[in-house]
């Protein structure tokens, strides 16, 4: 198949998937002015491939291309019977009640349909075109993905089997690698074609997304124009998906001479924390296109970084008056953002659930309208909520990081809307939580059966906090605009007299100090709570104090050097804090007498907005006191999977509250007006140097294809026929051997990860992240080893016996590594199924002895 044919393919089938769900959208989503319309695609995939997994549990249907288009019929006809029953319900249109069908709609939202529509096709096609021109399958952790996504096209039932770690089923959250599966046998294109092009339909569904949420914010605003939604939505889509940090933009002022050493080591950005180049060429610009993506483009997902606690931070520095340590001693943390994410190609958790991470937010969106208006008392009083519950219980099957910030999401956004419409009673959204995450966690009980962790639990962040010039490079576009939405609001507040400025600035920074201290004291006690009773914390914190005692240092001095740059967390808790208040100040409004002239639904969505702003305030506030103990031991994790989410929820709000301050907004004249738009468009374009450097220096200028296996028919010609060979001829049942796995090394485990077969054992190490031990695959490394290197014939066939393998492999992983000597008993014993070159594959008989 051609690679524009397969676009077309994958483009055709995820159409088909959105239509089927759209009449349930219609129904379920009947508050958002869209009627879910530009959700459905990521809706339709999510109960598509939920009915395929839930049903192939229980052997309903099998995991094949005909199983999953009998799901999508019956997903289909029960769409249509509940949209032709419900036809008459009530549709929250921009503050309207209409009986509007499926048709008619279409036809009155015909402009903003077909610029959705645009918007999708030119994402898919442009980062496919992209992704042609740059098919990696072997770097990073794409073998892991690769892997995982061909042993589930191998299982005809679920769960699957664990491609490197036979006997036993992934032990991961491989929801995400089920949805590409599902693309990929309804589409027909081939598993290399599939892989680039599962990077392109996730990167076009999240833009697709966004401009959606956005679209909706905008058509619910009292000047309401298709127009407007079009143009920011299209913001909304470039601040997520696109849109980079500022490390880009220093990255060109560095190589442009500009600016002191002193500023640089202020910065403290990794590589470019020394003087600027001196002497710059003409044209800088080329001469880092043209440079390694590793280098600058790797530099921006490393903004922030702490130090271990044996390092002397400058903070620390400055209470043990000792001289700070040098840059091999920073703790990597991992900032990324989506743009990164796509660039890379890793189809990680993350990655897979960025579109319906936003699924979730229009889901709450909807909630809080319905809420808002009074139609909606509880969710699980209406018919809808088990939709939510399959929603954000996916979540944590795609991504168990973000399961409970979008269960919290979805409960505040119904609380916030019943507090609007003055039905706040607290227990009862407590209630609709708990059966929400109960109902959610029912829903995928397959997966938690199977599910084990490397998390050991919460440990108190005592010694690193974020520093706020490193915290404003990475958010730095999102943060100046949602600065400026926040001080329009200030000032409407202030001139409509629903705010005092005096009391509203100290009731903000007291509150914030106050904020902060409790943050800090809760996290202190916790952390001794959990130490006291965690074996696993109070084995960490014992480490840390006695990694700090060789030098020196002891934990209050690390506690005074945070108290000396306090201003992330008292800049975030001041943050929500002013939020809350304005809330309140809403909240009067909303009952005052003179409340007739104001646009309920517009203000639904402005409180909406700050929802989505105050959860990032406080999942970025968190990883300043907590993280998660796993197998790394520091807060990288817990940094990465906030962060990413923070960047997801920033970047639909701040393209509202672009549009909101220069359209909607009747509190700034003209002149403040283009001033904000001016500054707006200034960090957007700092955000954008990013990919105009990344995206030309990550393509490759060879022969563009999207079928990322090809290369290896021309670099390992003979692997390539064997792995084909077993691709046509395995069972997928069978379990193959071949040499133990090396981290990040995608020239190991290479038979398993492409073709999807279960060997004895590929990356341990990774193994061990996921199970968090290395009970069961480090000792197999040994054996394994053990098998290609003995003489004893019956010590290789009892092994062999043990793991029940079909097929022993020999190629140049496993010349290499062993004795031809040792590897000759296999021609003696064992009957060959495929030769060329230096790869031989044996099969092995159910049962071999050494007397064969």
């Amino acid at each position: 198949m051609s690679d524009a044919l397969a676009v077309v393919s994958w483009w055709l089938v995820i159409q088909i998937l959105g239509l089927a769900v759209w009449p349930l959208a219609f129904r379920w989503l009947r508050w958002l002015p869209d009627r879910g319309y530009m959700l459905s695609k990521p809706l339709g995939l999510l109960i598509i491939s939920y009915g395929v997994w839930l049903l192939a549990n229980f052997g309903i249907v099998q995991n094949t291309s005909g199983g999953m288009i009998a799901v999508l019929i019956g997903v289909a006809v029960i769409g249509l019977v509940v949209y032709r029953r419900d036809r008459t319900a009530p549709a929250n249109d921009a503050g309207r009640t209409t009986n509007t069908g499926l048709i008619d709609w279409l036809k009155n939202h015909l402009t903003l349909v077909v610029a959705y529509e645009l918007l999708f096709l030119i994402a898919f096609v442009g980062w496919s075109i992209f992704r042609a021109h740059n098919p990696d399958l072997s770097t990073t952790e794409k073998p892991m993905e690769f892997a995982f996504f061909n042993a589930i096209g191998r299982s005809a039932t679920f769960p699957p089997h664990d491609p490197w770690l036979a006997g036993y089923s992934i032990a991961y959250y491989y929801f995400g690698y089920g949805m590409m599966s599902v693309l990929h046998q309804l589409s027909g294109v081939t598993a290399g074609m599939a892989f680039s092009l599962s990077n392109s339909m996730w990167f076009a569904l999240a833009a697709a997304s966004a401009f959606g949420i956005v679209a909706n914010l905008i058509m619910l605003s009292a000047r309401r124009t298709k127009r407007a939604a079009i143009i920011f939505g299209s913001i909304g889509a470039i601040m997520l998906v696109l849109m980079g940090n500022l490390e880009g933009a220093l990255e060109l002022a560095h190589a442009n001479n500009i600016g002191s050493a002193e500023v640089w080591q202020r910065l403290d950005i990794l590589d470019i924390n020394g003087p600027p180049v001196q002497n710059p060429p003409s044209i800088p610009f080329y001469q880092l296109r043209g440079g390694s993506w590793w280098g600058f483009g790797w530099r921006a997902s490393r903004v922030i970084h702490d130090y271990p606690p044996d390092a002397i931070s400058p903070q620390l520095a400055t209470v043990v008056n000792q001289p700070p340590s040098d840059n091999s001693t920073y703790q990597e943390l991992i900032d990324e953002f989506p743009q990164f994410s796509f660039l890379l190609g890793d189809m990680h958790p993350h990655v897979l659930s960025l579109p319906f991470a936003l699924l979730c937010m229009a889901l709450a969106l909807n909630l809080h309208l319905g809420a808002s208006s009074g139609e909606l008392k509880s969710l699980t009083s209406t018919s809808m909520w088990p939709l939510y519950a399959l929603a954000v219980g996916g979540m944590s099957f795609l991504n168990t990081w973000d399961f409970p910030i979008y269960a919290c999401v979805l409960a505040a956004a119904l609380l916030l809307g019943r507090w609007r419409a003055d039905r706040f009673i607290f227990w009862e959204g407590a209630a609709d939580l708990l059966i929400l995450a109960l109902v959610g966690i029912l829903l995928y009980l397959p997966f938690y059966r199977g599910l084990t962790s490397q998390a050991r639990g919460i440990a108190p962040n005592l010694f690193n906090g974020t520093h706020a010039s490193q915290f404003f490079i990475m958010f730095g576009p999102l943060i100046v605009i949602g600065l400026m939405f926040g001080l329009t609001i200030l000032i409407e507040s202030i001139r409509s007299r629903r705010v005092r400025l005096i009391p509203f600035a100290i009731k903000s920074v007291g509150g914030a100090i106050g904020f902060t201290a409790i943050g800090s004291i809760g996290a202190a006690a916790l952390g001794a709570l959990v130490i006291g009773i965690s074996p696993a914390a109070r084995d960490w914190y014992q480490g840390v104090v006695d990694a700090m005692a060789k030098n020196g240092i002891t934990p209050t001095d690390q506690l005074l050097a945070r108290l000396i740059d306090p201003w992330v967390p008292l800049g975030l808790a001041l943050g929500l804090v002013a939020i809350i208040l304005f809330w309140r100040a809403r909240h009067a409004e909303r009952f005052s007498e003179s409340a007739g002239a104001l646009d309920q639904s517009s203000s639904s969505g402005v409180d909406f907005v700050l929802l989505l702003f105050a959860v990032g305030l406080l999942l970025t506030f968190v990883v300043e006191f907590l993280f998660v103990i796993d197998g790394f031991g520091t807060r990288m994790n817990t940094v990465f999977k906030l962060y990413y989410q923070t960047w997801a929820m920033w970047s639909v709000a701040a393209a509202f509250g672009l549009y909101y301050l220069l359209h909607e907004s009747k509190a700034l004249n003209s002149v403040v007006r283009v001033l904000m738009g001016a500054l707006g468009g200034i960090v957007l374009v700092a955000g954008l140097v990013y990919p105009l450097l990344a995206i030309p220096a990550k393509m490759d200028a060879s022969t563009p294809t999207l079928d990322a296996v090809q290369s290896m028919a021309v670099s390992i010609p003979d692997e390539y026929a064997a792995i084909d060979w077993l691709n046509r001829f395995a069972p997928d049942t069978a379990i193959i051997l071949e040499a133990p796995g090396d981290e990040y090394n995608a020239g190991t485990s290479r038979v398993s990860t492409w073709t999807g077969l279960s060997t004895v054992v590929g990356w341990a190490g990774h193994e061990g992240q996921w199970r968090g031990n290395c009970e069961i695959q480090c000792p197999r490394v040994d054996e394994v080893k053990n098998i290609y290197s003995t003489s004893n014939s019956e010590t290789a066939f009892t092994l062999l016996n043990k793991y029940h393998v079909s097929y022993v492999y020999v190629g140049p992983n496993e010349r290499r590594l062993y004795a031809p000597a040792s590897l000759s008993k296999f021609d003696q014993l064992l009957p060959t199924v495929f030769r060329q070159g230096l790869v031989v594959i044996y099969q092995v008989p159910t049962k071999v002895t050494s007397d064969k």
